[in-house]
């Protein structure tokens, strides 16, 4: 079922629900009686009589008719509205994903498989960097760290980092599903996964828990 037929079905639904909740309500007898007689007008083309005349307007349409249509009308559109905010609200709501071992947590994005980390204190320093955001043809800008083994990649930069945000960057061993990485659009730097399907990397977080920059251990 598409998301089509799926808000079909919920508008369905609340026109449903609206008209069991006001199964009760009826208009006022004279209002009945002075439809019923318009309608009887009608059919025999006699004249409107003049006690159904004081109830329905120069049209023929009765004014407490199309009260009960607005009323009916406006319980309508509330629960349509509230039914946009819910989708709305379910639509915005991130799925969170697990980080276990960093406190605060990774900020990561809803699509990204949760990862598991292991912590490093060991410091990092970086390089200047000229952020790669606009130039859509541009390779990720790098940043290189201190004392990086050879089977690692150097460090790409997710968010941008202030000097003084340098001083309390902590590195942190991660291993995280291959779909992530291409989530992130990293595939292009990514190892082939091992068997389980995950890749190892570094993290380089700040001290809100963010992730500023990122390289894959080959």
């Amino acid at each position: 079922m598409d998301s089509n037929d799926t808000e079909q079905t919920r508008l369905t639904d609340l026109l449903g629900e609206l008209s069991e909740r006001d199964a009760h309500l009826e208009p006022p007898a004279p209002v009945q009686r002075a439809v019923m007689a318009r309608w009887a007008a009608r059919q025999t083309g006699t004249p409107l009589p003049a006690d159904a005349a004081v109830w329905l307007g120069s049209r023929g349409q009765s004014t407490w008719t199309r009260v009960w249509l607005g009323l009916a009308g406006a319980a309508a559109a509330l629960l349509l509205v509230d039914w946009g905010l819910n989708r709305s609200v379910e639509r915005k709501t991130p799925q969170a994903s697990e980080i276990h071992g960093v406190s605060p947590s990774v900020a990561v994005e809803p699509s990204v498989a949760p990862v598991e980390v292991a912590t490093r204190t060991e410091p990092v320093t970086t390089g200047e960097e000229t952020p790669a955001i606009g130039r859509p043809n541009a390779k990720p800008d790098t940043i290189s760290a201190r004392a990086a083994p050879a089977d690692v990649e150097p460090f790409v930069r997710l968010l941008p980092m202030t000097d003084q945000e340098l001083a309390g960057i902590r590195l942190a061993r991660v291993r995280m599903r291959g779909q992530a990485a291409q989530t992130l659009g990293l595939d292009l730097r990514m190892p082939a996964p091992g068997a389980d399907g995950f890749v190892e990397a570094d993290v380089l977080l700040g001290e809100d828990g963010l992730a500023r920059a990122i390289r894959f251990v080959r």
